[in-house]
């Protein structure tokens, strides 16, 4: 390390990558600090786009593999506890002693979208919701009765990639 990779204009420079890290947050009810569900993979990296500093890009996914074929994909974790702005992090990694893995990262732009790249969508309909009707518009429950996906209330095509609106809800979340 460091290692760049790059896609089109975009190169990502890989700076660290810590196995077994401890997470920023403590999970598992009174599961102690050292415990491995409190353990993480830290990464950090550099991004640029046609030569300059990039911020407008973030990773999503994480996909993790080692020689011996263990693989891991999850989501990257954006949470920075007490105003950190170095890194990122997921869980589970692969075994933090294997001495050599292969990470490959997905990244999505957060801005500096062209007009074309943009789909604007007025008047849509907002209901009060649940929790549960939330998570369930992420899982099985974004289906009707007869096990077809529900229809989107808006769709479009951009740049070749079909894009459906499902319904929206107001949630409120209580902690």
């Amino acid at each position: 390390m460091p290692d760049t990779q790059s896609d089109g204009d975009l190169d990502v420079t890989l700076n660290k990558l810590v196995a077994g890290s401890p997470s920023p947050y403590n999970r598992g009810n009174g599961a102690q600090r050292n415990d491995p569900i409190n353990k993480c993979v830290q990464l950090d990296f550099d991004a640029q786009q046609s030569g300059q500093s990039a911020t407008n890009w973030r990773p999503v996914q994480v996909e993790s593999s080692d020689a011996t074929g263990n693989y891991i994909k999850g989501w990257i974790n954006d949470y920075r506890p007490n105003g950190q702005k170095d890194g990122y992090f997921y869980q589970p990694g692969l075994w933090p002693d294997e001495p050599a893995w292969k990470v490959r990262l997905e990244f999505s732009r957060t801005s500096g979208f062209s007009d074309d790249e943009l789909w604007s969508v007025t008047n849509l309909p907002v209901r009060a919701g649940s929790e549960q009707d939330m998570q369930s518009a992420w899982s099985w429950g974004n289906q009707n009765d007869s096990g077809r996906a529900k229809p989107a209330f808006a769709e479009t095509t951009i740049n070749g990639i079909h894009v459906k609106l499902g319904p929206l809800r107001n949630v409120t979340l209580t902690v």
